[in-house]
């Protein structure tokens, strides 16, 4: 079969006389779900709903295995936290701050806003030579499309994983020059802003227990 015809025939189920041909997305955001609603196939749309169903069966058909859709990129990394933490599995998280990643780091003369700071549907692209690891290398096929997450956003996301937050510190550094040309090392080997620090936060450290049921 020509991959063509694949996709047009994709995760599609067996339909009963009258039924549309491509199923449109189902809206609701909630569905009927008597006696035990773990024995609902659906119950809540930000948790599973026929729309993701149907495309978990088209993307797994084309990609050849089990597929798996979340409403979000932060709602699959917590997944991944979920399913390794045992109950009271402990989670340690220090990250570049949002709010870094919102900022034109090509500029030299001011602290400018650029990027989204919340998640948004389409992608920041990227293009460069270069990355964070510190190469003479160029490197080829280098575009990458990335994703802001704002702080709420990830925390959000710990909750309903099941995650119980036991700690949140924004901090003034960062372990490498995020802002080329604006920073200094201090002697702990951390970097921060030359001039007047307390400006940004740079990075944030997390820490959550998976809850014991």
């Amino acid at each position: 079969m020509h991959d063509d015809t694949r996709v047009i025939h994709a995760g599609r189920f067996l339909k009963a006389q009258g039924d549309a041909f491509l199923p449109g997305p189902v809206f609701a955001s909630s569905f009927h779900a008597a006696g035990d609603p773990s024995e609902s196939p659906y119950t809540y749309g930000r948790f599973h709903n026929p729309t993701w169903t149907h495309f978990e069966s088209a993307l797994g058909e084309l990609e050849g295995g089990p597929s798996v859709v979340f409403g979000s990129g932060m709602a699959a990394v917590t997944a991944v936290f979920g399913a390794v933490l045992r109950p009271g599995g402990r989670l340690f998280l220090r990250e570049g701050h949002p709010m870094l990643w919102s900022l034109d780091d090509e500029r030299t003369d001011a602290l400018v806003v650029k990027y989204p700071y919340f998640e948004r549907s389409e992608p920041t692209i990227f293009v460069s030579d270069g990355s964070y690891v510190e190469t003479d290398i160029e490197l080829r096929g280098s575009t990458t499309h990335e994703w802001n997450h704002g702080l709420g956003e990830v925390i959000t996301a710990l909750l309903d994983a099941g995650m119980t937050i036991t700690g949140l510190i924004e901090h003034r550094s960062v372990p490498w020059e995020a802002l080329p040309g604006r920073m200094h090392l201090r002697p702990d080997g951390e970097w921060v802003l030359d001039e007047d620090p307390d400006r940004l936060p740079l990075t944030y450290t997390l820490q959550a227990i998976k809850t014991i049921i």
